[in-house]
């Protein structure tokens, strides 16, 4: 069960993912505990459900962070290579019984599926990081698309992406389309760390492309999603032959 991590390197390309493209997104708050968290119930449970969960065939990669505000306040995703490996995921027995035991566990549970969006198929890498290295802090834009605006948000993502690697900061970029949740269109920036975040945000050109978003997007949510101390690197199970993932 355990991982290669792969780390950062030093504008732009597009590659696959070590995740599969598809994801699993869950979404919780931890009821508060009194004993540290890896010795307390929940934390103990945690652990053995991350082990359990990636022990089922088809687990591309796991990855865990802490929304910085608001709730649930924990989020976890698991990527697959396809709609029907995830799928079967679902159905296996005790990946079942984990989802019982979720609802005992925790609170504000919720779970969403996102798959490959039309809008970007491929992500976008800063050079001599495409195809590995993840980003620790996310920025995520979940919405609606605005009556008619599809065609206009395809092209302003498409015009975006070079404004958006042209300030320093920026990672990589994805796009997802929610197949199961209320939103349905994703966007997720991938920065170093919160500093990172920040500088790049506040640039007026990253502004003027948010600006120019506002007409074709609805029903807007944005959250960023920090490192969890739990698990700090991204767990992507070996193969079967032994190798591991990238």
């Amino acid at each position: 069960l355990f991982c290669q991590y792969i780390p950062a390197g030093p504008a732009m390309a597009s590659g696959d993912l070590p995740d599969g493209g598809w994801l699993y997104v869950i979404k919780w708050s931890s009821i508060p505990e009194k004993d540290p968290l890896k010795d307390s119930p929940y934390g103990k449970w945690s652990l053995d459900a991350i082990g359990r969960s990636i022990a089922v065939e088809g687990v591309k990669e796991f990855r865990t962070f802490r929304a910085a505000a608001g709730g649930p306040h924990i989020i976890s995703t698991l990527g697959f290579s396809s709609l029907g490996d995830l799928t079967a995921w679902r159905g296996n027995t005790d990946i079942m019984k984990l989802q019982s035991e979720a609802q005992e566990m925790t609170y504000e549970f919720v779970s969403e599926i996102w798959g490959p969006s039309e809008y970007l198929p491929n992500p976008r890498w800063r050079t001599g990081i495409e195809n590995g290295y993840v980003g620790k802090v996310l920025y995520v834009i979940s919405t609606g698309l605005a009556k008619g605006k599809q065609e206009s948000y395809g092209k302003w993502i498409q015009e975006s992406i070079p404004v958006w690697f042209a300030v320093p900061g920026l990672l990589g970029v994805r796009a997802f389309h929610v197949v199961v949740g209320a939103r349905k269109e994703v966007v997720v920036f991938e920065v170093e760390d919160a500093k990172s975040w920040g500088e790049w945000y506040e640039n007026p050109e990253v502004q003027r492309t948010r600006d120019a978003s506002r007409v074709l997007i609805e029903n807007i949510r944005t959250e960023i999603w920090g490192p969890n101390p739990f698990v700090l690197k991204p767990i992507r199970p070996k193969a079967e032959s032994g190798e591991s993932g990238r």
